[in-house]
């Protein structure tokens, strides 16, 4: 599957609580990336959820309306499987649209932004591939300008892989 357009934003999504006494709290659910690419052709309807193992997993299927519904597969990667549980509405093109270098590709860009998460939310629909990749610092962040160059190297470096972060999803897409 061929993709090249994509919509790139930087969010922070709060839920706001008011306490019995009327003071309202407002709580980070989100702050990260959520990325957009276009594809050439429909995919299959796939959520790729976390693999929290066991009992979570199964309350999960239960009660999240993501999950319900749909049929769990397995990808053949067991790399792959031991993070992720992928869930499709249509398991035959599923299986023909998850090739092994749309997994290493997922596994690769994980590792990269999140560390020790590991893990980052990805989804099909239609010709949509969707991805959130939670993050602590800003994306395309320079730091102070006044600072010596010698000094803000590591910020140079990290604006350059957020700059080919789009690219590298759309690698992963690619041809298997």
């Amino acid at each position: 599957m061929t993709a090249s357009a994509f919509t790139l934003t930087e969010a922070r999504l709060t839920t706001r609580t008011r306490s019995s006494k009327g003071r309202t709290r407002t709580t980070t659910v989100f702050r990260g990336l959520l990325i957009r690419i276009d594809l050439a052709g429909d995919a299959p309807g796939i959520y790729f959820a976390r693999d929290r193992g066991g009992i979570v997993n199964r309350l999960s299927e239960a009660f999240s309306p993501v999950r319900r519904g749909r049929e769990k597969i397995d990808t053949g990667a067991a790399d792959f499987e031991a993070l992720y549980e992928t869930y499709t509405d249509d398991p035959a093109a599923a299986r023909r649209f998850i090739t092994r270098r749309l997994t290493d590709g997922l596994l690769e860009i994980a590792r990269a932004e999140t560390g020790a998460e590991r893990y980052v939310a990805a989804a099909t629909r239609g010709r949509g591939f969707y991805l959130a990749i939670p993050r602590t610092g800003d994306f395309l962040a320079l730091g102070s300008l006044f600072r010596p160059l010698n000094v803000a190297e590591d910020d140079f470096h990290q604006c350059l892989a957020d700059l080919a972060l789009p690219r590298r999803v759309i690698e992963a897409l690619g041809p298997g």
